[in-house]
């Protein structure tokens, strides 16, 4: 059943793997321990336990060290990390009453994703809150506190809304970035906002030209910083 799932290239167990097995009189037997099923009497059970105990493979791989537990291993094709949710859905409901434990990396990736997901539900919007916070108590005025998030929210849903055209993941690597612009975005507006705030306002205009050139380097240099990583 597992090996028909979407994503699944191979299933390797006691039903599949072939034991490399030789006889007195030079023929060789391909055949998986359990490809006639499983044995019911004592006598067929100890030669099967003899087989696979003999087996270079089986041991430690297919059969656990105290020979208390098997595996059924899920070989994935390349790129099948858009069915992880499914195959491990499956798998669950083919295994359902059975005692098993499921491991690997799709288990792990799902359970990081939905744990990145919650992280970013949570920390942007405290992220924000914050900032919020510290330019209304720095400047006292609501444009010093919308220009840096509105232009940190801009990079932010851009960066995210190219990610969602490219199908690039949020994972435990990415899931730092919307911090990051906020962070930066953040950082060169309230370079702006210090230019402005000392000065008449016949000399704004001056001073954001003294200090655009200096951010958009610095703007730039970031970016292909960004871009090399």
């Amino acid at each position: 059943a597992i090996q028909d799932f979407p994503g699944v290239r191979r299933v390797d167990s006691l039903s599949t793997v072939p034991l490399i097995q030789s006889s007195p009189n030079g023929d060789v037997s391909l055949e998986p321990a359990l490809a006639g099923g499983v044995p019911e009497s004592p006598e067929e059970l100890r030669a099967l336990a003899a087989r696979v105990r003999a087996d270079r493979i089986a041991p430690r791989t297919l059969v656990s060290f105290d020979e208390r537990a098997f595996a059924v291993n899920l070989v994935l094709e390349r790129g099948a990390e858009a069915h992880y949710g499914s195959i491990l859905s499956e798998v669950e409901k083919a295994t359902q009453g059975a005692r098993v434990w499921i491991s690997g990396v799709p288990v792990f990736r799902l359970a990081a994703d939905s744990r990145t997901r919650s992280e970013l539900a949570l920390f942007i919007p405290l992220t924000i809150a914050v900032v919020v916070l510290i330019l209304a108590m720095l400047f006292r005025k609501a444009r010093a506190v919308l220009i840096p998030v509105c232009s940190s929210g801009l990079g932010i849903w851009m960066m995210l809304g190219a990610m969602g055209a490219l199908h690039v993941p949020i994972t435990i690597t990415t899931v730092i970035l919307p911090s990051v612009l906020l962070a930066l975005g953040c950082a060169y507006s309230v370079h702006l906002l210090c230019a402005v705030s000392s000065v008449s306002e016949s000399e704004r205009s001056e001073a954001l030209l003294a200090v655009s050139f200096p951010i958009a380097l610095s703007g730039l240099t970031t970016s292909l910083g960004l871009l090399a990583v």
